[in-house]
This record gives structure tokens, sequence and C-alpha cells, in this order.
């Protein structure tokens, strides 16, 4: 696979009742997923996280979903190692328990489209 435009970086520690959810909803994203990745960070969870994450990559083998452990514990080291294990131009971060939309991803890429000299977006 090219470089993706955009990285979705999921961090996540101990959210084993919300994170296939949040997964399932990155999932069904309209955007194609050649322009987009998913990094999703376990920040040394000790519950059953990290098996969900790798079990929902299984089942989805054809998803640009990768899935990294993070030892040094708290989300400055779990966003750092998003970045560092990115390969997208743009990097965007969705919390472990979140519902993106299926526009999610495409309406990022909007914006981007929309503002070419900007360096950052935020929402809600």
């Amino acid at each position: 696979m090219s470089n993706p435009l955009i990285s979705v970086v999921v961090c996540t520690y101990n959210r084993e009742k919300f994170i296939r959810n949040c997964l399932e909803c990155l999932k069904v994203q309209t955007l194609d997923n050649s322009k987009f990745e998913v990094i999703v960070v376990d920040n040394n969870s000790k519950d059953l996280s990290g098996q969900i994450i790798q079990t929902f990559i299984a089942e989805n083998p054809k998803l640009p979903f990768y899935y990294y452990f993070e030892q040094n514990q708290g989300l400055s080291y779990a966003r750092n190692r998003g970045i560092a294990e990115s390969k997208g131009s743009w990097i965007t971060y969705i919390d472990d328990d979140a519902e993106a939309e299926p526009e999610f991803i495409e309406n990022i890429l909007k914006a981007i489209t929309k503002y070419p000299d900007a360096i950052g977006f935020g929402g809600k």
C-alpha cells in the first residue's frame, strides 16, 4: 500500500468495553481505505483490550488497521508512539470510546482540501 494521506490514531488503556465498537465505526468509513490507516496503540492495558484489537484486525485483514503495544504508561507516550508508527501526511486522534460517524475521515480530507495552508484542525 502506498502511504495513506490520513493516519487515525486510537490510544487505548483498559477499555475492553469500548474499543471494539470504536474500531467497528472506523471500519465503515465512506472514504476509500487506501487514503487512510488506523493505528491502535495499546498503552499497557491489563484487561482484554489488546486481544480484542488483535482479533478485530485478524478478522479484517484487508483493512489498513495496525496494532502497537506501548509499555510506557501515559497518554503522551501512547500518542508519540502513534506518531512514530504513522505513515500518513496528516494525523488525527480519536478516543477509544468514541463512535465516529461514517463520514468522519472523509470530512477530515474535505477540510484538508479546502484549507491547504492549514497546519491543524480541531473539532467537537
